[in-house]
């Protein structure tokens, strides 16, 4: 019986999960790289991290981000923000392209009130 219950509170505590819209981290390095014309492999030079980890990171494929890394990057770019590089997203629009014009200009505008 106590597996029973244990087997419907998981399952329960599952369809919660689905129903919610979870944020997750998303970094911002490929749109930013554009924006300044810098390369990943020149960004990998710059920065003297490897060149699989940028490009991991600019693709959102890295499960931990290495502290020293985003310290690295940050500084060779010039950003003294956190959410000019990282941002959190809602999972249903991690990937909604039309939805990256609007952050940007939220970001923008957040970046210019100071």
């Amino acid at each position: 019986m106590e597996k029973g219950k244990e087997a419907l509170a998981a399952l329960y505590s599952e369809s919660e999960e689905k129903e919610r819209d979870p944020l997750r981290i998303y970094v911002r390095l490929k749109e930013v790289l554009k924006s300044r014309g810098i390369s990943q492999k020149e960004l990998a030079e710059m920065t003297n991290i490897r060149p699989a980890a940028i490009s991991e990171l600019a693709n959102n494929l890295r499960t931990t981000i290495n502290r020293e890394h985003v310290e690295r990057i940050a500084e060779v770019l010039g950003i003294d923000r956190l959410e000019e590089l990282i941002i959190f997203e809602h999972e249903s629009e991690l990937w909604n392209p039309g939805n990256r014009a609007e952050q940007q200009a939220y970001i923008d505008e957040g970046l210019t009130k100071d």
